[in-house]
């Protein structure tokens, strides 16, 4: 009977030992990949991204309002702009780089300056995966769960040779994560910290304003007037600190380009984007139909999915969950409200879905149900910037003034522009459709046990 008992404790222990293993060569091959490619040129928001960091090296923070001034280029919230700098400036150090002036030639060094915190958080991201799942007995899952995420060509491209959105990415998912856990303690600190960083993530990168109604939906089902203050609370100072700099310095003219230039820029319909607007020509978003101008047919469409969403996680909970199965409903909550915007809305980017990868592969290894969500999402993501990439470095180059093939290529790229605008919007009324019904019941039986029990789901 002893050895009956002994032997699945082994089993256990070797797996974790196992899982642990592989999560650790799988965390080192990830950043050799990306410490790799950090050092070439890739997108050329690389080497305006070095500049901007070099005129708040040379002149100050309050000259930032000079880069891209004569563009009238939107400005990026100010936790972009310390990260960058800050790492920059660690980097100069480690290298002995001189200061440099910002028209300076670039060099790899810089690159990998404003390259490397989104490098980290993409590494920080798998881990969370990993350990989100490892929490509930699913090492090798989490293994697996990391590893799509890691080596996701997109997901690599976007942080080692673009560096835009690996930073809120792992912002959102430590939220979620945190909010999660304040259900499942219970105790509701966790809602204060989840607020605090989904705050930061907002003082990172707009889009992520995504992420705020989903917060806001949590903090909510407490339905504790308490926590809603001091979530608010939480938020708002987070703001008021990264503000804090511009603020005291009477810096509008960054305030304005920040928060007003930013939703004015490029108002087209999709910037490269692969959603329901990508199935037509790009037009203005002023274009009416009906009267109705098709930004604010995107805006209505959206505000329809937020509020679907929001009455489905309110009035759907399982009769046989736990208080563990609120980081499954919450992944899902989270992972639809993030990809709405993408699909819905006008003036998207292709880089604009990334924030969504992360928690959608997170849903997809907790609910096996929605597994092609995760799978599906991060196939058309990685096509989207590969393909806005190859647009950008054109590898046919050589070939482009003469050669036939340069047609074709061009001809692959609207076809596969097409497919994968066709298969995210199938998928996000997919998910539409079940949305209701994945909130309201357990996962199947093979998904663990700790996710199945009978008392009650928040």
């Amino acid at each position: 009977m002893k050895q009956s008992i002994k032997e699945p404790c082994r089993s256990a222990f070797a797996l974790s030992l196992s899982s642990r293993r592989v999560i650790f060569a799988v965390v080192l091959v990830g950043i050799y990949v990306r410490l790799a490619l950090a050092f070439f040129p890739g997108f050329p928001d690389t080497d305006e991204f070095v500049r901007m960091v070099r005129i708040v090296q040379n002149t100050g923070l309050g000259s930032i309002v000079r880069w891209r001034s004569v563009e009238g280029f939107p400005l990026y919230p100010p936790a972009f702009i310390y990260q960058a700098c800050i790492a920059s400036e660690a980097i100069n150090k480690l290298s002995r780089q001189p200061a440099a002036h910002p028209e300076a030639v670039i060099t790899s060094w810089p690159r990998l300056g404003v390259r490397v915190v989104p490098v980290g958080c993409d590494i920080l991201t798998a881990v969370l995966l990993y350990l989100a799942l490892a929490r509930i007995g699913r090492q090798t899952l989490g293994a697996w769960a990391a590893s799509v995420y890691l080596f996701n060509p997109g997901v690599v491209a976007n942080s080692a040779l673009w560096n835009f959105d690996s930073i809120p990415s792992f912002l959102m998912l430590l939220s979620l994560l945190s909010c999660g856990l304040a259900f499942e303690k219970p105790k509701y600190a966790w809602l204060t910290a989840g607020s605090a960083v989904c705050a930061l993530a907002f003082c990172v990168k707009l889009q992520a304003g995504m992420f705020v109604p989903v917060v806001g939906a949590f903090v909510l089902l407490t339905r504790q007037a308490r926590v809603v203050v001091r979530t608010i609370l939480a938020f708002c100072l987070v703001m008021v600190l990264a503000y804090a700099p511009f603020l005291l310095q009477g810096n509008w003219e960054y305030l304005r380009r920040v928060f007003f230039v930013s939703f004015a820029h490029a108002p087209l319909t999709h910037i490269n984007a692969y959603n329901a607007w990508a199935l037509w020509f790009q037009v203005p978003v002023s274009t009416q139909v009906l009267g109705v101008s098709l930004g604010n047919i995107g805006r209505i469409a959206y505000l329809a999915s937020l509020a679907f969403a929001v009455h489905a996680l309110f009035t759907k909970k399982p009769a046989n969950a736990t208080q563990q199965d609120a980081t499954r409903r919450f992944a899902i909550f989270g992972a639809y409200l993030c990809i709405a915007p993408f699909v819905l809305l006008t003036q998207m980017h292709e880089r604009y879905l990334a924030t969504a990868i992360p928690l959608a592969v997170l849903a997809g290894y907790l609910d096996k149900r929605v597994m092609v969500i995760g799978i599906g999402f991060s196939i058309t993501y990685a096509l989207n910037i590969l393909t806005v990439g190859i647009s950008f470095w054109k590898p046919w180059g050589i070939l482009s003034q003469a050669s036939q093939y340069f047609e074709p290529i061009r001809l692959l790229i609207i076809v596969n522009r097409l497919f994968c605008s066709l298969l995210n919007v199938a998928l996000f009324i997919w998910l539409t459709l079940r949305l209701r019904g994945l909130l309201a019941t357990s996962p199947p039986e093979d998904m663990p046990r700790s996710i199945q029990s009978t008392s009650a789901a928040p």
